[in-house]
């Protein structure tokens, strides 16, 4: 027999539909042929409810339930990925491994710098292997195992900043992200000569004379800086290795130089360098310098005589007085001449010149006699007192009492020391001692004094100066001012 195989009511061979519960007939199985005696409940009229046939899946709803899972798959893994990827201690692990491979470009892309400051990048790896790298790593693990609240400092061995740890926000704010930020250190750089042009790496600025200037922000390392400069007197340059730490560098750009006294006997004479117009009016005896060591240099002076022709002193190269020293250049006395169209006016200016000396004398003699100009020399020994104050306080009025306005001697000292002023410098004067008092006129007077000091540079050494001058002293209405002063004689030594 046939039975429905939803409800297991017999069927009938030809009912296609159960008609106890209503679902097609689509198998049938063989009743068991031994009776088997149920109870069986009496029938009610009303047919039982009918079950829906469950429909399978579509292919379309497949797809996109397996598209649904690879995304969330994928989004799994991609967290896992970025998660490893911004984990703190990778940032670090990529420095570490850059100094045991000795990679100093990766080490290099690791770290962020500071956009202007001066590095070079092979020297800073290998100051960083050699030098901090061991007490870098003391610091950073237990940083870097903590979540980062605010930026952290890195330390050298000598105490100073050397890398700022930040931590950014990433995938908007889903994850955190570690950066290595390296903290460079200052270089300060003098000189003694002004308008020198420093030059490191790719970098490079212009500084003046005795003052120690502020560079630029500079990454440790090694280095080679050079200075070059350019004066009327030569031009020099100076190249030296320096090896910069975690500390504030102050180096020194000493260029070697020497100085000239240059003596002639034409006053007001012309300096030819190279054979060229410098613009410098020579004295009696004065200064010159600083020149380059070795220099190919030549000096001569140049004039005019009475007759408006030009004159010439003697040529000389420096290469023949290699550490300074004292240098003549002097006309010859021909030169010196004053021309005359004949024989009787040079014997009549003679003789006008005699009686002009004999008058002068008579008047001097009287003047003698009227006033004691020994205090002249006196003067001269006060001002010096208050001259060496003036040069240390850089202050010009401390002597302006003793000078005769808009005299030579007051246009030259005001100059100079308004030239002081920003300088780092000491002058002693150990000795003033008047020589000789001439009387020249009734007023004017000539004090001849030796004068010792020493004089303390930016560099701290020390120049011995014996000096003899003849200071031009003018008397008017009871007092002594000076107009004017020569230099006889320069000794100079150093230490």
């Amino acid at each position: 027999m046939n039975f429905c195989i939803h409800c297991g009511m017999k069927l009938e061979s030809n009912q296609r539909f159960c008609i106890h519960c209503g679902q097609e007939r689509e198998t049938t199985i063989e009743q068991n042929t031994t009776p088997v005696y149920t109870h069986t409940t009496p029938r009610s009229n009303t047919p039982p409810p009918q079950q829906r046939t469950r429909k399978p899946m579509t292919k379309q709803k497949k797809i996109v339930i397996w598209t649904i899972a690879i995304i969330l798959c994928g989004l799994f893994a991609a967290h896992q990925f970025l998660e490893n990827y911004y984990d703190p201690m990778k940032s670090f692990q990529a420095l570490d491994e850059a100094i045991i491979t000795n990679n100093y470009e990766n080490f290099i892309d690791s770290l962020t710098f500071e956009e202007n400051a001066i590095i070079d990048e092979e020297s800073y790896f290998k100051y960083i292997k050699e030098m901090e790298w061991e007490h870098i790593k003391e610091q950073a693990t237990p940083i870097l195992k903590t979540s980062l609240k605010t930026s952290q400092s890195i330390s050298s061995y000598q105490g100073n900043e050397l890398f700022i740890l930040e931590q950014k926000d990433v995938l908007f704010g889903l994850y955190s992200k570690i950066s290595w930020r390296a903290v460079p250190t200052e270089l300060h750089v003098a000189t003694n000569l002004d308008d020198t042009e420093i030059t490191i790496n790719d970098f490079n600025t212009v500084i003046q004379a005795n003052n120690l200037t502020k560079i630029e922000s500079i990454y440790p390392g090694s280095y080679e800086i050079s200075g070059n400069s350019t004066s009327q007197f030569g031009e020099f340059a100076l190249e030296i290795p320096i090896e910069i730490e975690t500390d504030i560098l102050e180096v020194s750009l000493e260029f070697p130089a020497v100085f000239y006294t240059i003596n002639t006997n034409l006053p007001e004479s012309t300096l030819l360098i190279n054979n060229k117009h410098s613009g410098i009016t020579l004295d009696h005896s004065q200064q010159l310098g600083p020149f380059p060591e070795s220099s190919a240099v030549t000096l001569q002076a140049e004039s005019t005589n009475a007759n408006g022709e030009r004159i010439t002193s003697n040529v000389v190269s420096l290469d023949d007085y290699p550490n300074g020293g004292e240098i003549l250049l002097l006309f010859e006395n021909s030169d010196l001449d004053v021309a005359s169209e004949t024989e009787e006016v040079e014997e009549e200016e003679q003789d006008e010149q005699e009686e002009e000396q004999e008058q002068e004398a008579e008047t001097v003699e009287e003047a003698d006699k009227e006033v004691d100009h020994t205090l002249a020399g006196d003067q001269v020994l006060r001002f010096r007192e208050r001259y060496e104050q003036a040069l240390n306080e850089v202050n010009f009025s401390l002597i302006e009492p003793f000078l005769q306005p808009n005299s030579q001697i007051y246009k030259d000292l005001k100059q100079y020391i308004a030239d002081l002023k920003g300088s780092s410098f000491h002058f002693d004067f150990e000795s003033n001692e008047v020589l000789a008092i001439k009387v020249v006129n009734e007023d004017t007077i000539e004090v001849t004094t030796r004068e010792t000091f020493t004089f303390t540079n930016h560099l701290n050494q020390e120049i011995y100066y014996d000096r003899e001058k003849v200071y031009t002293v003018l008397y008017t209405r009871d007092k002594y001012l000076l107009v004017d002063v020569k230099y006889v004689e320069t000794n100079r030594s150093s230490d």
